[in-house]
């Protein structure tokens, strides 16, 4: 096996994939051995990783697979089955450079007593995920005993790693061992023990004290435990004395009402407590019994600056409050998180007045909160934007904001010169002359804005060609998303004319945008001369092999793109096999995503992966 290449561990993305998801499901899809690449499913992309393995997805070949074992240096992965279970236990004994490893469903006893043997002597370990292997309460305290005291680890993942149907003592002993891990083991940074908790009411106070005497753990997760108001008081109430805690993920709790609000407010008073949270997590929690208490505690707290409080069914009276707090006393809040709230107008116009004051807050998502018919809170909020000088990403994605309404947001940009980020999906721009046009003299002028996000706009054909004109005077823009706006033959010829000229773009997202192989065409002939764009979308547009054709040619003369997304369309064996004469001698590292396409399975196993280029 050849070398794997060096990785930059402070690539975008990269690192949170191990620092918060290792081996997770919804990012890993598969490996490539040879090449040493990652491919994420949310990403439709690859990253380059040190030698990285998923048993699961190997040949039944116990002799490779062992081989393959014994030749990871840095990282191990697996899927653990009982047959391999043993090879990859045996080989992490004996290194001395494996450091992370993942432990996935379910486990026989005979595996935990391994893996118990092997952490009570092991000395190099810094991230174990044991998530959702549907561990015992006994088996899993005697691991937990096992890795008190350890003197590397760092990153613990215990999210649905415990079985339900457990008995009281039980639950009692695995709490004990998870309190004293908490304690007694000085390196632990990340804690995530998401789900860990449900139908386990004893476990807020014991994990609530330990923190109290820690003084290492830096980010604690235990969303979706179901917390009732009176465990959330307990585990805030036990948890004041606590002082390098940063990251607190609570969501998906019961409710916040009167005791456990009065215990959060108590906690972030800097004046009753020493506690340094700067980020509190309240996804999917309702707040409403408690609103007032948080906003009166943001009023005095100047540590805090994220805070998620998306689908709290947080009220208008609260929302006012809030935003009363971090308009004067609060400028420490630095992003803000309110999506799926329902707000009503007065909410509404009371966020658009918060931001025309505030100048800390540099993101604010307002993801799927109706606009609908609230001219006056659009009005407010376009004045906002006009005038704010430090708001950097705004999501006013799936708001229903249309007509008029729309028209003036986009017309703020006019005059905004803070926005690097902004995104619109789902929004309807009604006529060309109206919203579209607004938006694109923005685009002529604006020297700031980096990301724009149209996915699934309802935008009619002439005015997405406005907005891609405007693109060709535009210097700055890096990733434009036009998924699904349905362009037509005009628009993706512009579209094509566009990735001619202009040297911003680093990223185009196209899927579900034209149909068939004309606009594969189009694109390929921008291709052969763009010497920028770094990644193209171009999933389920009905291309056949013809088109597939016209990319790979081009692609011989493109050195500059290194991810195409091709899943989901007409591509044959015979496309496959122009997409594969593509990758030979390429110069630059690339992937070519397939997924969903009628490729025969012989067909992908012959495709060539040639260096550092690969098709998935």
């Amino acid at each position: 096996m050849s070398e794997p290449p060096k990785v930059d561990w402070t690539a975008p993305g990269l690192g949170d994939i191990f620092k918060h998801h290792v081996a997770s499901d919804d990012l890993l899809a598969k490996i490539d051995l040879r090449s040493c690449r990652l491919v994420c499913k949310s990403w439709h992309s690859w990253v380059p990783l040190p030698q990285v393995f998923l048993t699961e997805t190997l040949p039944d070949d116990d002799a490779l697979v062992k081989r393959l074992i014994e030749s990871t240096n840095d990282i191990v992965v697996f899927f653990s089955t009982q047959k391999r279970f043993d090879h990859a236990i045996s080989v992490m004994s004996r290194s001395k450079t494996i450091k992370m490893a993942a432990f996935r469903k379910l486990l026989s006893p005979a595996s935990l007593s391994q893996m118990s043997q092997y952490l009570a002597k092991d000395s190099v370990l810094t991230n174990l995920d044991l998530s959702t292997s549907n561990i015992s309460a006994v088996w899993l305290a005697r691991v937990l005993d096992r890795l008190c005291g350890h003197k590397t680890l760092r990153y613990l993942h215990l999210g649905n790693a415990l079985q339900l149907d457990q008995t009281p003592p039980q639950l009692k002993k695995v709490c004990e061992s998870l309190s004293n891990l908490i304690k007694k083991t000085p390196t632990l940074d990340f804690l995530n023990i998401t789900r860990f908790m449900l139908r386990n009411p004893q476990a807020a106070g014991h994990v609530g004290e330990a923190l109290a005497s820690n003084t290492t753990l830096k980010s604690i997760d235990i969303g979706e435990c179901n917390l009732s108001d009176q465990e959330l008081a307990t585990f805030f109430n036990a948890m004041r004395g606590n002082t390098t805690l940063r990251d607190l993920h609570l969501s998906a709790s019961q409710r916040l009402c009167a005791a456990g609000g009065a215990a959060l407010a108590a906690l972030l008073n800097p004046k009753s407590t020493p506690c340094g949270l700067t980020t509190l997590n309240l996804y999917r929690t309702r707040i409403d019994e408690a609103e007032l208490l948080l906003a009166e505690a943001l009023a005095s707290n100047k540590r805090l600056t994220n805070l998620d409080l998306g689908g709290t069914q947080i009220t208008h009276v609260g929302i006012e409050a809030l935003c009363d707090a971090i308009s004067t006393a609060n400028q420490t809040l630095k992003r803000l998180e309110l999506p799926m709230n329902s707000f009503s107008e007065e909410a509404l116009i009371s966020i658009g007045a918060m931001l025309q004051k505030n100048t800390s807050l540099v993101n604010l998502n307002m993801y799927q909160n109706d606009y609908k018919d609230c001219e006056v809170a659009a009005f407010v909020l376009a004045e906002a934007i006009r005038t704010n000088s430090t708001l950097q990403s705004l999501d006013l994605g799936r708001t229903r904001l249309w007509g008029e309404s729309l028209s003036m947001i986009c017309k703020s940009l006019q005059s905004n010169s803070a926005l690097t980020s902004l995104h619109l999906p789902e929004n309807n721009f009604g006529p060309p002359s109206g919203a579209a046009t607004e938006l694109a003299k923005a685009l002529e002028t604006n020297q700031t804005l980096k990301t724009l996000n149209l996915y699934k706009s309802s935008i009619e054909q002439e005015g997405v060609i406005q907005i891609i004109l405007a693109l060709m005077q535009n210097q700055t823009l890096e990733h434009l998303d036009l998924g699904h706006c349905e362009l037509r033959k005009k628009g993706y010829e512009t579209i094509s004319e566009l990735l001619k000229k202009n040297r911003a773009l680093k990223s185009v997202f196209l899927p579900g945008s034209f149909g068939g192989d004309d606009g594969a065409l189009a694109i390929a002939e921008a291709l052969r001369v763009n010497a920028t764009l770094e990644t193209l979308n171009l999933f389920d547009n009905i291309i056949t092999d013809a088109g597939v054709k016209s990319l790979a040619e081009a692609l011989k003369l493109n050195q500059s793109l290194t991810q195409l997304d091709l899943g989901r369309n007409k591509i044959s064996e015979i496309g496959g096999e122009f997409l594969q004469s593509s990758l030979v001698d390429t110069v630059c590292r690339r992937t070519i995503y397939v997924s969903g396409n009628p490729l025969p399975k012989r067909a992908l196993q012959k495709l060539h992966v040639n260096g550092n280029s690969s098709l998935l």
